[in-house]
């Protein structure tokens, strides 16, 4: 049967997104077959719109969800150097993935050039360590994929903002794809890529170099068909590298992803729970779990109206070479999501924006920049090598 997706009415009531009084017919049930996009629940006592019946919410899951998912996905991932996820650490899992002795320090602070090319990374790393692990067998060209951008999605709208800056800071994000190398453990766990996104926010309207993320999310990725030896995706969450267990393991992201009256009084979203319904997925065993696309339209239409203090050219941290790198990571991702949903029992939503444009302002965006902002947001890999070049320095003007 076609899946259905049921939209809720909504309308704007000041900063805050209500849904539409309720009507006195009652709402069609939610069946199996059809693909739930949000969850409803009373406003508290006291809150701002608490006049209307229902709110739209992230269901934030619990710390028990957390640890008996934790103890679950420690079976799959047989050859993992620790006996539990928890005692486990960020350099634990790179070493996993084949990539021991790149310090989760280095890997946050370093420009994405220098991650991405062996030569610069060996001279900044510049330890015996890092000699031994890689003498054999150089870092190669794609095995780590890395960006910086604006993240409009992790900044707290709950709250009004302040001279044009939210409460909590701008957000920003650097993520970095690890291919899982022919010799890791992981790669014989059959698993293929393990994402890392490193989460800031700050005041500042440019990213905030020098600053340690707050949060640290992960993805663990698959070879396909996964089942039954694994899930379709893995979610993970780390301590900050500036907190007091730097790089461990940890069982929720403190956010808002939420209207501020639905968020939950801690404050804690955890895992897998949360993360599912954000990676299309809200069953036990994670089924259709999908990494997200990077979506650089979204992120330079919020600079014009919501975020107007940062400068659509700052968007991409990097410049507009970052384009290139984007649209290489949206390529894995759609072949993810293919893959997901070629399975049984697929859901084929995520697809519908394979073949899109991204929209050029070219009153911001001009010459060779607005010429490569045009292509399709998702190109075979054996397109990339033809994009334009772009200075180091340059960015988007």
């Amino acid at each position: 049967m076609r899946p259905k997706v049921w939209l809720l009415p909504l309308l704007f009531v000041g900063p805050a997104l209500l849904v539409a009084a309720a009507r006195k017919t009652t709402a069609p049930a939610h069946q199996p077959h059809e693909l739930k996009l949000w969850n409803t629940v009373a406003p508290r006592t006291g809150a701002k719109g608490a006049a209307t019946a229902f709110r739209l919410r992230v269901e934030p899951g619990t710390k028990t969800e957390a640890d008996i998912y934790y103890a679950a996905i420690r079976k799959n991932l047989v050859s993992f150097p620790r006996q539990t996820l928890p005692e486990s650490s960020l350099d634990d899992m790179l070493a996993y993935f084949g990539f021991p002795a790149l310090p989760p320090a280095r890997l946050e602070e370093l420009n994405p050039s220098v991650i991405m090319e062996f030569a610069q990374l060996r001279k900044a790393i510049n330890t015996a360590e890092f000699e031994a692990a890689y003498r054999a067998r150089p870092l190669a060209s794609g095995e780590i994929i890395v960006a910086r951008f604006f993240a409009p999605k992790i900044i707290n709208v709950g709250d009004q903002q302040v001279n044009g800056i939210p409460k909590g800071g701008f957000g920003w994000r650097k993520v970095l794809r690890f291919h899982a190398r022919q010799d890791s453990k992981a790669r014989a766990d059959s698993l293929d890529a393990f994402y890392l996104l490193f989460n800031f926010a700050d005041d500042r309207i440019t990213f905030p170099e020098g600053k340690h993320a707050g949060q640290i999310q992960a993805l663990l990725v698959p070879t396909y068909p996964a089942k039954p030896k694994h899930r379709d995706v893995y979610f993970l969450v780390y301590e900050g590298l500036g907190k007091t267990n730097p790089g461990k393991i940890g069982f929720f992201l403190e956010a808002t992803f939420d209207l501020a009256s639905a968020v939950p009084l801690d404050g804690k979203y955890y895992v897998p729970t949360s993360c599912g319904q954000c990676h299309g997925t809200e069953v036990d065993d994670q089924s259709g779990g999908k990494v997200n696309y990077l979506d650089t339209d979204h992120w330079i239409d919020r600079t014009g109206d919501d975020f107007k203090k940062v400068a659509a050219d700052s968007v991409l941290v990097d410049g507009a070479k970052t384009y290139a790198t984007i649209r290489h990571l949206n390529v894995k991702i759609e072949e993810q999501n293919a893959k997901v949903i070629q399975q049984p029992g697929g859901e084929t939503f995520a697809l519908l924006r394979q073949n899109r444009r991204p929209r050029v302002d070219r009153r911001r965006v001009a010459g060779r920049a607005a010429a490569a902002l045009a292509q399709p947001i998702l190109l075979p890999l054996s397109q990339l090598g033809a994009l334009p070049r772009f200075p180091e320095t340059g960015r988007l003007r």
